[in-house]
């Protein structure tokens, strides 16, 4: 029976982990390797580990790393990848929720398609969404695509909601691919999962999607993901798009550009006029897409819609200075 290595991330979710770390010890399929890595967690989220490994006495499948300090959710998944022993690793958010048969159905589509690279889990939301686009069951994706082309054409050509998603948590990932690719997690920086998967799809030959629920994700308004943009998000948010439109083949895919910056138009969503420092960093970006004849206002009719006024009036001008 091949095994898999669950990676769980662990700072600052003392209210949460109980939850997390239950549902991943009661699994139904017993060939799991569990790796907790504490990130330096300034509160008690692992003594309520420890109190729940004792409880369960002490299961030997268990394994805990720790950062002497912080170092960022990319650091606590690559440290526990170089001590990842199962055939497939699935990375998982300490303040989420695994359902018991979540290894068990992402394991049986694994053996149905010996080649997967990657098996895709679905995802339900508490409290519920109508109409989640995390929801595979809204994307009629066939079962398995096979060809690299084939997996592109779902991930860069399709909009943010209906493509494969970005995040890397609820993917059963064949060890042996992310090894053989060299990729890993950017360490520094924040919207780490948006650059690994671009890498990812990038390289991926075949992979297939259940829509039996494998995760259920807790929303919380005060997750990263909840608040508004940090200088250091958009900071990053100008890294990782400066290296993926600087990787991407020549010439530009209309669809992976439109992608990548409707993903840009989304994080500037939350820009408030306090993050404003981090102008220049876009104005440097937007001026080089423009000087290379790869963006034009039109391209991101998101813009017109989503961005806060003093963003859309500084795109405005940038873009049509640019383009003249």
């Amino acid at each position: 029976m091949d095994a898999v290595t669950i990676i769980i991330p662990v700072y600052k979710v003392e209210p949460y982990i109980e939850r997390s770390l239950v549902s991943v010890l009661r699994q139904t399929y017993p060939a799991t390797e569990i790796i907790l890595t504490d990130d330096g967690s300034p509160d008690g989220s692992m003594a309520v580990v420890e109190r729940i490994l004792e409880q369960y006495g002490h299961p030997p499948n268990v394994k805990i790393l720790r950062h002497p300090k912080n170092r960022g959710l990319s650091a606590a998944r690559n440290t526990a990848m170089q001590e990842a022993s199962g055939k497939y690793v699935f990375f998982f958010d300490s303040d989420d929720e695994l359902p018991l048969d979540a290894m068990e159905e992402l394991m049986r589509l694994a053996a149905k398609y010996p080649d997967v690279e990657i098996v895709q889990g679905n995802m339900c939301t508490v409290p519920p969404i109508p109409n989640d686009w995390r929801d595979v069951r809204t994307k009629n994706f066939p079962e398995v695509v096979r060809g690299n082309a084939a997996i592109r054409n779902l991930y860069f050509g399709r909009n943010a909601k209906r493509g494969i998603s970005m995040n890397a948590c609820n993917k059963l990932i064949l060890r042996k691919f992310l090894t053989d690719n060299n990729i890993s997690f950017r360490e520094g920086i924040l919207h780490e999962d948006d650059l690994w998967m671009y890498y990812v799809a990038k390289t991926l030959n075949t992979i297939a999607f259940t829509t039996h629920f494998t995760f259920i994700h807790h929303l919380r308004g005060d997750s990263i993901m909840g608040q508004p943009r940090s200088e250091r998000s958009l900071h990053s948010q100008c890294l990782l798009l400066r290296e993926i439109f600087s990787d991407m083949a020549q010439p530009w895919n209309r669809a992976q550009r439109r992608k990548y910056l409707t993903f840009t138009a989304w994080s500037l969503k939350r820009t408030t006029p306090q993050t404003a420092g981090i102008i220049p960093e876009f104005d440097a970006l937007i001026g080089w897409l423009v000087r290379d004849k790869q963006l034009k206002f039109s391209d991101l009719p998101l813009y017109c819609y989503t961005v806060p006024k003093f963003m859309r009036i500084f795109l405005r001008k940038k873009l049509g200075r640019e383009s003249a």
